[in-house]
């Protein structure tokens, strides 16, 4: 028998992740998506997020945007299920991290 190879920690670099914690940013960055690009520890991501630049032109376009960096617990974060055709990566069990 092949042992469980599920662990208690699933994070992993390319995996693109939604933030579920309201506290982050001060609730600034609750539910958006951001891409894991470094791994602190087992349990702490670097996440790479997108945001939108308010500089009260609404005009802009395309938007200005503006990317930052957070390091986020698993915890405070879900995986998000991938478009149609889209790779999708093995988060935790046989096959964990390949694609």
């Amino acid at each position: 028998k092949i042992s469980d190879k599920r662990l208690d920690y699933w994070i992993a670099p390319g995996l693109i992740v939604k933030i579920m914690n309201k506290t982050v940013g001060d609730g600034k960055y609750y539910k958006l998506k951001g891409e894991i690009i470094s791994i602190i520890e087992k349990y702490i991501a670097v996440v790479r997020v997108t945001i939108d630049v308010d500089d009260n032109n609404s005009n802009s376009n395309p938007p200005k945007t503006k990317t930052v960096r957070l390091q986020i617990d698993q915890d405070d974060l879900e995986t998000v299920i991938p478009k149609i055709n889209s790779d999708v990566m093995i988060v935790n069990g046989k096959g964990r991290g390949s694609y």
